[in-house]
């Protein structure tokens, strides 16, 4: 415990060979001055690994002076190599320099290296955004550039592998910045990363981000933010299939975004809260969030935003049935997406466009526009995208007949949902990959994909989708003639599918009158013989 509060006290013996203090005493002497600055600033930094930028940012130096001090401190077994360019320094040093730092501490110098440090990656994060998600610029908040600090990110790859090796760094920054008084970093970099952090499923490092940067804003009494760091936790409750929690805050966030009069915002919470609908099969009052969320795209004059959003109106279109209307719709929004060169909403509307064929049972067409949309999300990193095109794919190969195909393609996809987290997408590809191994006549393997989706859906307290795992188990066990089984799984479905008013009640209860009238007429049969 007292080394966790950067007290080495504990580790004296009471001489200088046994004093740890002594003995890191005897590498910081021999150091030059600028060195010993620069290791106990290194020691103030909130992560657990930096690299010669973050070094230049803390230190108020060039990157070439940067990176001879970590070369002396590397030399001096004061920081340790983890990668290349990269070092890391041992908890036990970690404490020690810190106590340096602060003795060395004149005129706040240790908070003005931090704030250097956090604005370096506020704007590193901007950079490999901008680079990554061009279209979506705009909405993200506006960051000075620092002027030779941040790394060069040529190309998407750049960006991305920036990213990825400063995750850990991101998320222990904002978590430091909203205990220390740096809320409007906290709060920037939640805003700045938030596309990143849901393309790439990051869920947890997502949760820790914007549960901190709700605190931030809320201490900080910044509504805009706030809104920003609710509808962040949104989108995880979506993505976790937790569909209630993510409605209560998306409704928080348009709350906060009307008192704003951010229509903007108010746009992308309205159509987060028809993405909620739709996922519910609530398909009249998604499309009604929708249009709403359309107008107040228009209201702020972003052409890009409105497109997005009609695309996800033809998909509530699609399943109320109005096809001709969803086509018009989808064309409109590719056109637009694509001459932003907006590629993540692009592969969204070739999914949306497969749907539609497929719907109309043009399985070939279906196929064709699901590739494209995999094509890229593969090349963006996209990976629940990935998952949901190889499980579209597997829903194609099993209307073909190609049964054993759709259970490669289902376990594919299924391997990716659960290696991102996405529970929602993982219950959705249990259900169609034991509709797969039930018509590859493998009844057994096909229920116990479905008791693990059972299970996985009451986790997430996903009503809907445990009424439909009950009804696709009753016609599991009714098509192997477990009769008692499947009258229960039908019963439990009924009493779900009425608690939430879905039309799907009518048809489980059409269901169970059949079932009880072959029973009876079995009954009288087995009588008369």
């Amino acid at each position: 415990a007292e080394l966790e509060a950067g007290r080495l006290d504990c580790l004296d013996a009471g001489e200088d060979r046994a004093d740890v203090r002594a003995v890191f005493s005897w590498s910081f002497r021999q150091l030059p001055d600028d060195a010993a600055g620069a290791f106990a600033l290194i020691g103030l930094h909130p992560g657990a690994v930096l690299d010669v930028h973050a070094a230049a940012a803390l230190t108020g130096t060039s990157t070439a002076q940067a990176r001879r001090m970590l070369g002396q401190l590397h030399q001096a077994s004061l920081l340790q190599a983890v990668g290349p360019g990269r070092y890391g320094m041992h908890d036990l040093l970690r404490a020690y320099a810190r106590e340096k730092a602060a003795a060395r501490d004149v005129g706040g110098s240790c908070q003005q290296a931090l704030t250097r440090l956090f604005d370096y990656y506020l704007s590193a994060a901007a950079a490999a955004m901008d680079i990554l998600y061009p279209a979506e610029a705009f909405q993200r908040p506006r960051v000075t550039p620092m002027a030779g600090a941040v790394p060069e990110m040529p190309g998407q790859s750049d960006a991305r592998a920036w990213l990825d090796g400063e995750r850990a760094n991101l998320v222990a920054v904002v978590v430091h910045c909203v205990g220390q008084g740096w809320p409007q970093h906290a709060t920037g970099l939640a805003a700045t990363l938030f596309r990143y952090l849901m393309a790439g499923s990051h869920l947890p490092e997502a949760h820790t981000i914007y549960s901190h940067a709700l605190r931030a804003a809320r201490w900080s009494g910044n509504p805009a933010a706030e809104a920003g760091a609710l509808n962040g936790l949104g989108g995880i409750g979506i993505m976790k299939g937790q569909f209630g929690d993510a409605a209560n805050h998306y409704r928080a966030a348009l709350d906060w975004y009307r008192q704003c009069g951010d229509r903007a915002g108010q746009a992308r919470v309205l159509h987060n809260l028809g993405v909620t609908e739709h996922q519910l099969h609530n398909h009249q009052s998604a499309a009604d969030y929708y249009r709403e969320a359309i107008a107040a795209y228009g209201d702020a004059r972003d052409s890009l935003g409105g497109a997005r959003v009609l695309a996800y109106l033809a998909a509530a279109e699609t399943e109320l049935g109005s096809y001709d209307q969803a086509e018009e719709h989808l064309q409109l929004a590719l056109q637009v997406v694509r001459e932003a060169k907006d590629q993540i909403f692009e592969g969204d509307t070739l999914d949306r466009i497969g749907e539609l064929n497929l719907r109309r049972g043009q399985l070939t067409q279906a196929a064709d526009f699901f590739e494209q949309a995999l094509a890229i999300y593969r090349r963006t990193d996209h990976r629940t995208g990935v998952a949901d095109q190889l499980l579209n794919l597997g829903k194609v190969s099993l209307r073909q007949g190609e049964y054993q195909q759709a259970i490669g393609y289902l376990r594919q996809a299924l391997a990716l949902f659960r290696e991102t987290g996405h529970q929602h997408g993982e219950i959705l590809t249990l259900r169609g990959l034991a509709e797969a191994l039930h018509r590859a006549g493998q009844p057994a393997a096909a229920c116990a994909e479905l008791e693990t989706a059972l299970q996985l859906a009451a986790e997430t307290g996903n009503t809907y989708e445990q009424a439909c795992v009950h009804r696709d188990l009753g016609e599991s066990h009714h098509c192997v003639s477990q009769e008692e089984l499947a009258h229960y799984h039908w019963r439990q479905a009924l009493t779900l599918y009425t608690q939430l008013g879905a039309p799907e009640a009518d048809q489980v209860r059409a269901r169970l009158s059949t079932q009880q009238a072959e029973q009876v007429s079995e009954r009288a049969s087995q009588a008369t013989g």
